[in-house]
């Protein structure tokens, strides 16, 4: 029996719009001990840590109606039983403007998307104690162009069900948005919104091209940059995982 003091529990409260990357979180939060709350915006998020007492939040710097950037510069000014608390920023963009950027903002860290279970325990570790030993984390390896070791690890950590039901959800939202459409029908920010949902599923399910070239097109949509050639790039992307899901999902 470990001499280690027990810790108050608060929770950990995470905002994230998308409910396909909350229910991520939420299986990664359960396999380090940690109970969570959501909203899925950082007006909510500065609205709750205002009314409920956390050890942490996990902050999405993407977001409707309040950014995390945003979100956490107000929460930075609050009372001072409220503004210390730690804030890691959740981002797809790790370049380093992006980081001055959440640096600035007074977060204390970052993971970045796709979010891998063991970068994230321990970086919530790094600032919160866990509060239980796990046996073991899933060690770190290549990305495959394809179907990577993602796909098992995810397997290992939330069983069938849960794998089938994402790989039929990415099938259905790739069919939606990329594998038969063209750039045309859709103006930069809703080609952006796909982008976006597609980049952590992708990346989770071992698709790591899909999940890249969704980023870069996510990117493109926002900076002016080629959308034609990203959409292009992301659409070819998006066919092969199409033409992978049918057999994995037999083999989940």
């Amino acid at each position: 029996m470990s001499d280690r003091p027990a810790l108050a529990r608060k929770g950990i409260l995470v905002a994230e719009d998308l409910e396909v990357n909350q229910e991520l979180v939420r299986i990664y939060l359960q396999v380090g001990g940690y109970q969570a709350a959501f909203v899925a915006n950082g007006a909510e998020a500065v609205k709750e840590v205002q009314s409920k007492t956390y050890d942490l939040v996990l902050m999405d710097v993407q977001m409707p109606q309040m950014d995390g950037i945003a979100a956490a510069k107000a929460i930075r000014k609050l009372d001072r039983s409220v503004r210390n608390i730690p804030i890691i920023a959740m981002t797809a963009n790790v370049l380093p403007k992006q980081i001055r950027c959440i640096e600035a903002a007074g977060m204390n860290g970052y993971v970045a998307k796709p979010t891998e279970l063991d970068d994230l325990l321990t970086e919530i570790s790094r600032l919160v104690p866990p509060p239980k030993v796990l046996d073991h984390l899933i060690a770190p390896a290549q990305h495959a162009p394809l179907v990577a070791k993602d796909l098992r690890e995810f397997r290992a950590i939330s069983g069938k069900e849960v794998v089938t039901a994402w790989l039929t959800r990415l099938l259905e939202e790739l069919r939606r948005t990329f594998v038969d459409q063209e750039p045309d029908v859709f103006d930069r920010s809703q080609l952006a919104c796909h982008a976006h949902a597609i980049v952590s599923q992708a990346g989770i399910l071992g698709f790591s091209d899909l999940a890249r070239l969704c980023s870069a097109l996510e990117e493109a949509c926002a900076n002016g940059g080629d959308v034609l050639s990203a959409f292009g790039k992301a659409q070819l992307a998006a066919r092969a995982a199409r033409d992978a899901i049918g057999s994995l999902v037999k083999q989940a």
